[in-house]
């Protein structure tokens, strides 16, 4: 908590605990000169996050490791990227706006520091990332809608995911396989390739006992009914795709 001030006058949330742990080998070339740095180790564990008397978000461990970061190239490489043991509470109030929002809030985009980040982002090319494997395990996300009756919100969830070959490029596939597993004894599960831009999904995915009650408050305004009650059981292959402008040009689902 003593260094928080180091995230910035932005930060709106407040750091009441957490442990962060780092080594790595630092390598120093005189003659460029030029610096690099390999087998990077970090460890952050026990954080607990508190804005408005409320806790947004804990996380028992984030380990990152082989870490090596090259400036010269502007590239940073992880080998594996684990969070364990984490929750995140998300609330929507009545007039729409998610508390995440109030975490943290950027510079004025007049102010000196914003100024500063913008002239320094564009003297120089951007940094690349390279994520060879990312595995989330154990993480509870709790969603609250003050718009939605209590009886039809989501219930709790509990996300376990990993996926391999993870970058800040959009254009680039990533495989993945990942379960959501509700309260309510509904679970979710999804296996294959994705790509942001434009969008590409090839995926197997399995649904059981999931609730149509839940999906009814997002799509009443285009359904002229209510969907009281109802589960979905469903196993099959999805694909989804878009144009490079964000339409979608395709949806296909092969499968019962």
């Amino acid at each position: 908590p003593r260094y928080a001030a180091l995230a910035g006058p932005g930060l709106r949330a407040k750091l009441e605990s957490g442990r962060l742990d780092a080594n790595a080998k630092l390598n120093w070339d005189s003659a460029a000169p030029s610096w690099s740095m390999t087998d990077g180790l970090v460890t952050l564990s026990d954080l607990k996050l508190s804005h408005a008397n409320q806790t947004p978000a804990t996380i028992g461990k984030l380990t990152l490791r082989e870490i090596s970061a090259d400036p010269v190239a502007r590239h940073l490489e992880l080998g594996s990227l684990v969070l364990e043991r984490s929750n995140l509470s998300v609330r929507r109030a009545s007039n729409g706006r998610f508390n995440l929002q109030d975490w943290y809030v950027p510079p004025a985009a007049g102010s000196a520091i914003a100024m500063k980040d913008r002239s320094a982002t564009a003297a120089s090319a951007p940094w690349t990332l390279l994520a060879k494997s990312v595995e989330i395990d154990r993480l509870g996300l709790d969603y609250a809608d003050s718009l939605i009756d209590r009886e039809r919100r989501l219930p709790r969830l509990t996300l376990n995911a990993k996926a391999s070959s993870v970058t800040l490029d959009p254009s680039k596939p990533a495989s993945f396989d990942a379960t959501a597993t509700f309260v309510d004894g509904a679970r979710l599960s999804a296996r294959g390739t994705v790509r942001p831009v434009p969008l590409d999904v090839d995926a197997q995915v399995q649904v059981r006992r999931a609730s149509l009650a839940y999906v009814d408050p997002y799509v009443e305004s285009y359904l002229n009914l209510t969907i009281a009650r109802g589960q979905v059981w469903s196993t099959g292959r999805l694909q989804l795709s878009s144009t490079p402008g964000g339409e979608l040009s395709r949806i296909g689902f092969d499968g019962e």
